[in-house]
């Protein structure tokens, strides 16, 4: 197998080298051509065995790759994906298939797959779960497109993911609409767990009188057989390591794309969505400065999970 990948940021670097451990021939482009070397300086020996070769323009991907090709997009959403795809199109043929991967509205996904079907070109939406860790050893994903483009693509989808971590969710849009509803569950999901941490230090300083209470412990207890446990609880963990006390950050948390359009999606269909627009709201009340201790909580775990950028105090 081989695939031509575009995008070599946080997620799609780590992708790419997932795809090389499985003898996977990637041939990897990034504008921003340091991303490429760093990737090849890395991948040495993969580059001398011919299955990493680095691009320098869309064309050089296109040209590096056999037909019918496979081209996979991680790049910002928005205009972004439109503006690489209008460029991807002059190079490649009638049966090749795109696969984007990033955070694209499901709207933007169906047009672009309508768009894609004009040209003869085949077209899967991929919402793509699990941050850094889950792309370089295996990531979630739930896959929009048509049924027989997927089961073309299955034996790379499953190389990707994380063993039963992967589904075929329905037609064009219906991936990205997945991962939209995702994210929107995990803002909730982020939000509850650090109010709770919040309560917990407050109650052991105050109640207790502990000083600098052991949060990281609790959480590894909780990860340890409680129903709480999960991959989230782990990462608050991890970020409370990273960020002792989290004084350092402010509590301003980035993001939010998702959750608007999942917010404006559920009152479409009339679906109440109480406690995820509350953590969206939360969102925007962090950037105006109140400094709360869940702000920075969810911040520092976003950044341990995501590589999500953070704040820090001045």
């Amino acid at each position: 197998m081989e695939i031509g990948y575009i995008g070599l940021g946080r997620m799609g670097s780590n992708m790419v080298e997932n795809f090389l451990d499985h003898n996977i021939k990637v041939v990897a482009y990034d504008k921003a051509s340091d991303l490429v070397k760093i990737l090849m300086d890395k991948r040495k020996e993969d580059v001398a065995s011919g299955l990493l070769k680095g691009a320098d323009s869309i064309e050089a991907v296109a040209n590096n790759l056999r037909m019918p090709r496979t081209v996979w997009l991680m790049i910002p959403a928005g205009k972004t994906v439109d503006i690489v795809l209008s460029q991807l199109i002059q190079y490649i043929s009638v049966g090749d298939l795109i696969i984007e991967g990033g955070n694209s509205n499901f709207k933007d996904s169906i047009r672009r797959a309508r768009e894609m079907k004009d040209e003869g070109i085949e077209y899967l939406d991929i919402g793509t779960s699990g941050g850094t860790v889950g792309a370089r050893h295996g990531t979630c994903l739930t896959i929009g497109g048509k049924k027989e483009v997927y089961e073309r693509a299955e034996p790379l989808l499953v190389t990707a993911s994380s063993g039963k971590g992967m589904m075929y969710v329905g037609p064009s849009g219906a991936g990205h609409f997945a991962k939209m509803v995702h994210n929107f569950i995990e803002y909730g999901m982020e939000q509850a767990m650090c109010e709770g941490a919040a309560l917990m230090k407050e109650g052991l300083e105050k109640l207790f009188k502990q000083q600098n209470p052991d949060l990281v412990g609790l959480c590894d207890a909780w990860n340890n057989g409680s129903i709480i446990q999960s991959r989230l609880m782990e990462e608050m963990a991890n970020a409370f390591k990273l960020y002792p006390g989290l004084e350092q950050l402010t509590s301003s948390i980035g993001g939010g794309e998702s959750g608007e359009q999942a917010l404006n999606t559920a009152m479409e269909l009339k679906v109440p969505m109480p406690c995820c627009t509350v953590a969206l709201l939360e969102r925007y009340r962090s950037r105006a400065g109140d400094n709360s201790y869940v702000g920075r909580a969810i911040s520092a775990m976003r950044n341990s999970f995501g590589g999500h950028e953070i704040k820090k105090r001045m």
